[in-house]
């Protein structure tokens, strides 16, 4: 008996402490890089014209560069992420082989969250401005919100999905405005530290 007291009493300090670690709260690990500078980005783009019956819808790659993306413990009510790119697509018509368009945006987008605790699934919006011509109508300024999801988010590459509305700003308006849906891989080259 007096073993078994002297056990539990040797011991009591490492059951202390175990009961201290069971009821402390973990703590979240939240993704925190270095900026990432002149990401170049391959995708593929599909656009949903207002006048869908005439053209069909269009599609073809796109190319593009994020100039700069920051992913960190946002505090606030800040973002977790923000990212400023510019894109250019060439799109071909399904139904007219005779029909093309161009799309040359710059952007910024931002994460809903202010706090990143994981790799993938992370919902952002953001707002794209610049240009939009098709071979059978003038060129025109574009402003296009938009909603997506990056897939996966890696410290080398980012997958990402997106849709938006390509709101054409002149009179042409409905012959070069109507939904895109965007997916782009990014390639991390350089981070600053």
């Amino acid at each position: 008996m007096k073993m078994l007291s002297f056990l539990l009493l040797l011991l009591l300090p490492y059951w202390a402490n175990a009961q201290e670690q069971v009821n402390k709260r973990p703590q979240k690990e939240y993704l925190e890089e270095g900026p990432r500078l002149f990401a170049p980005a391959l995708g593929y783009n599909t656009f949903f014209p207002i006048q869908y019956e005439q053209t069909g819808p269009f599609h073809g790659p796109s190319f593009g560069f994020e100039f700069y993306n920051q992913t960190m413990e946002g505090g606030d009510g800040s973002p977790a992420q923000l990212a400023f790119f510019c894109q250019f697509s060439q799109l071909q018509s399904l139904e007219q082989s005779n029909s093309r368009m161009l799309l040359i945006s710059f952007g910024g987008r931002f994460s809903f969250e202010t706090q990143l605790s994981r790799r993938f699934f992370l919902p952002f919006f953001g707002l794209e401005f610049g240009g939009v011509a098709r071979n059978d109508v003038n060129w025109a300024p574009q402003l296009s919100p938009f909603l997506g999801l990056e897939i996966y988010h890696g410290r080398n590459w980012t997958w990402e999905l997106k849709g938006s509305y390509t709101n054409a700003l002149s009179a042409d308006m409905r012959q070069l405005s109507g939904g895109l849906l965007h997916t782009h891989i990014y390639i991390n080259l350089w981070e600053v530290d």
